[in-house]
């Protein structure tokens, strides 16, 4: 009795909750932050990644640029690694290298995530008239071990320092 109660129950609340629905979205271009998010991307070995880009309409004196990648493989594959960098106008940012995640064989939906950061006051001294004033074109690269596809999300924000 309360077993048959319980799955009516389950089964009542699958019916009439709102479904789950993974699309392409954007907030891009944006004044202090912009998000992207594809899904069903191709993810290609090595050579020229696939790319998400986002653009802040300003870069601003005393801020640093944040920007927070999340790349999630749609299959398991035999292995497989995902690499990720981050750029803005073309300058990579800090860390200033790859982030690489290695995904064994029984990861399903293999995630890497990745922070990038740029001071813009630093960034503006080292290479004028590129970072202050001026549209901020965030590029996250992508790639895998293995060709692959799965989804791709970028955040950037100006955070006041």
């Amino acid at each position: 009795m309360v077993t048959k109660l319980i799955t009516r129950l389950a089964l009542t609340v699958c019916l009439i909750a709102p479904a789950t629905v993974f699309a392409d979205a954007t907030s891009s271009p944006g004044k202090a932050s912009a998000y992207t998010s594809i899904s069903g991307v191709a993810i290609p070995l090595g050579g020229s990644p696939n790319q998400a880009t986002v653009q802040i309409l300003k870069g601003k004196k005393k801020r640093v640029l944040e920007v927070d990648v999340t790349v999630i493989l749609d299959t398991p594959l035999a292995t497989n690694a995902i690499g990720i960098t981050a750029t803005v106008n073309g300058v990579a940012m800090e860390p200033g290298f790859q982030i690489e995640h290695v995904c064994s064989a029984s990861y399903l939906g293999c995630t890497a995530q990745a922070l990038y950061w740029i001071d813009l006051d630093t960034a503006e001294a080292s290479n004028p008239g590129m970072f202050i004033n001026v549209p901020l074109d965030v590029t996250a690269s992508v790639v895998a071990g293995v060709v692959s596809s799965g989804q791709v999300s970028v955040r950037a924000r100006l955070v006041k320092k």
